[in-house]
C-alpha cells in the first residue's frame, strides 16, 4: 500500500510529520529548554518509516543533547550547542555564554500526499541577550524507494557587526598539543543535506549520542 505524508501543526510549538498512520518525525521550533542547554529547534522523535527510533532526548551525562539539531560550541566567544565550554585554561567548565536559537516567524508550511515542506525564520542570541545571526530554515520531507529523505536548508546572516570565528573543542586544543585558528564565518552561509531513512546529521549538528560534549 502506497503510504502518503501528512502534517500536524500544534501552532507556536512544532510540526509532526507522518507517513500513513506512523509518525516519522516531530520537530520541535520554539522550544522552551533553559539557558544552560542553549535552547533550540530540534527533532525527536525521529523515526524510520517501520517506526524504529533513531534518536534520543536529553541523555542522562549529556542532558543539552536533544534529537537531532543544528548547534555550534565555539561560535566566537559563544557556546549554541549547550552545556560546558572547552578551553585551554580550564577544560570543560559552565560560563555564562550559552545561546539560543530563537524562532521568530513561519514563512510557510506546504503539505502534499509525496511532501512537505517547511520554513521558519530564526534569531540567534547571546546569553547575554546580543542579537547575532539571523537564520532563514526549511525542512523537506518527501518519500523514497528505500525509506523517506530529509532536505535540511540553513542560510545564515552575521548581523553582530562582527568578526565571529567558528570552531570546536578541537580547534580550542583538545586531542591535539596546541591550538589551531579556527575558519572565520563569511556573512552568510547556506548548507543542504538530504539523510535517508536513518537520517545522519546535516553538517554536524549535534546529535544524541555522539562523543562529544
Amino acid at each position: 500500500m502506497t503510504q502518503s505524508l501528512g502534517c500536524n501543526h500544534a501552532v507556536g510549538r512544532s510540526i509532526q510529520v507522518t507517513a500513513g498512520e506512523g509518525e516519522l518525525f516531530t520537530y520541535v521550533y520554539n522550544a522552551d529548554d533553559p539557558q544552560y542547554e542553549s535552547p533550540r529547534p530540534y527533532f525527536h522523535p525521529m523515526r524510520t518509516l517501520t517506526g524504529d527510533l533513531v534518536t534520543v532526548y536529553r541523555p542522562w551525562d549529556h542532558l543539552w543533547h536533544k534529537g537531532l539539531s543544528w548547534s555550534l560550541p565555539h561560535f566566537g566567544h559563544d557556546n549554541f550547542w549547550g552545556g560546558p565550554t572547552f578551553t585551554t585554561e580550564h577544560g570543560y567548565k559552565p560560563l555564562d555564554n550559552n545561546g539560543s536559537q530563537d524562532h521568530d516567524r513561519v514563512d510557510s508550511l506546504e503539505v502534499s500526499d509525496d511532501g512537505v515542506r517547511f520554513a521558519h525564520h530564526l534569531s540567534w542570541h547571546t546569553q547575554s541577550g546580543k542579537h547575532v545571526v539571523d537564520e532563514s530554515r526549511t525542512i523537506i520531507t518527501r518519500l523514497a524507494d528505500d525509506g523517506w529523505v530529509l532536505v535540511y536548508e540553513t542560510a545564515m546572516t552575521n548581523v553582530s557587526g562582527d568578526t565571529i570565528q567558528i570552531g570546536s573543542p578541537t580547534t580550542a586544543g583538545t586531542h591535539r598539543s596546541g591550538s589551531s585558528a579556527p575558519r572565520t564565518s563569511p556573512p552568510s552561509a547556506s548548507r543542504r543535506s538530504s539523510p535517508k531513512n536513518s537520517p545522519s546529521p546535516p553538517t554536524r549538528p549535534s546529535a544524541s549520542g555522539t562523543p562529544y560534549s
